[in-house]
């Protein structure tokens, strides 16, 4: 099945006992559908139309038992578990039940610690606990191709923060061109946008489309100029668009079909750019699940 393992936030992690039985349920599948009656009429209507209804807040229930072959022991192991309460939103990592896959994780803060003591039941030795967690956004991540905050990467050295190892290189568009972003998971994500100049001279207005059966679905619109050796940051993620080396916040500058900016589906996703001079373009993103 699959297991919890860890949760992790700025004040340390949390290794959960991998060697007793764990019960776990998330709510990450919930829609809060709503249909209405209409007077007169058979069944009623969907307030969302065709489209998805919104999700629920993400809720985790972990049940472990923690186990002791001390008594003093097992009120550190209570205590240990105790403090998570206090450690605000982490992630929470589960393997999944594939051992070959890699971890995800899903961001969420403690909502609930609880554990019954029955002396019929030795809690001096073996104690049941239930952890409920909160997630505002019901989804588990894979890493996909994006850099994340743990890998060794240093934030404040200048430079680009780009993807991780196995990202692709950035794609070298002149004028035109087409690039392919295909991320795995079962639940569309958001692309991080990264366009890159260094052809030695400036690169003018870049537009970024996403095309869906020959129609624009998504776009992005720079109006404005893109010096050689910098390069603009669209994350959609932060909701912030930012220059290189300067960090200047050009949102005012930016244009954006939808609200979430880059939404990339499960798959091979088609992307058109467009840009008066030569640019390297990268798109960065976590993989989501639910």
């Amino acid at each position: 099945m699959t297991r919890i393992t860890s949760f992790k936030s700025i004040y340390g992690t949390y290794n959960f006992p991998s060697y007793t039985e764990q019960s776990l349920e998330d709510n990450f599948k919930d829609v809060l559908a709503r249909s209405t009656r209409l007077p007169g009429t058979d069944g009623g209507v969907d307030e969302y139309g065709t489209g998805q209804a919104p999700t629920a807040i993400g809720n985790i229930n972990l049940s472990l038992y923690l186990v002791s072959p001390t008594t003093e022991g097992m009120q550190t192991l209570r205590d240990n578990i105790g403090k998570l309460r206090s450690w605000g939103v982490g992630q929470l990592f589960y393997q999944p039940t594939d051992l070959t896959q890699a971890q995800r994780w899903a961001f969420c803060r403690i909502n609930r610690i609880s554990g019954s003591q029955d002396l019929k039941g030795h809690p001096d030795r073996f104690q049941s606990v239930q952890i409920s967690f909160q997630a505002s956004q019901p989804l588990w991540y894979g890493a996909g191709n994006e850099k994340l905050w743990d890998d060794g990467g240093l934030w404040d050295d200048g430079g680009l923060w780009d993807g991780n190892a196995g990202a692709a290189a950035p794609t070298s568009i002149v004028t035109s061109g087409t690039l392919t972003v295909s991320p795995a998971g079962n639940v569309p994500t958001t692309g991080r946008v990264l366009l890159i100049n260094s052809s030695g001279s400036p690169a003018l207005n870049p537009i970024v489309q996403r095309i869906r059966d020959g129609q624009i679905a998504d776009q992005i619109k720079y109006w404005g100029s893109i010096a050689d050796g910098d390069w603009l940051e669209i994350d959609p993620r932060s909701h912030r668009a930012l220059m290189g080396t300067s960090g200047a916040d050009v949102y005012e500058n930016c244009e954006f079909l939808n609200k979430d900016w880059m939404t990339l589906f499960p798959g091979s996703n088609s992307l058109q750019v467009y840009v008066a001079g030569t640019l390297g373009v990268a798109v960065r993103y976590m993989e989501r699940y639910i």
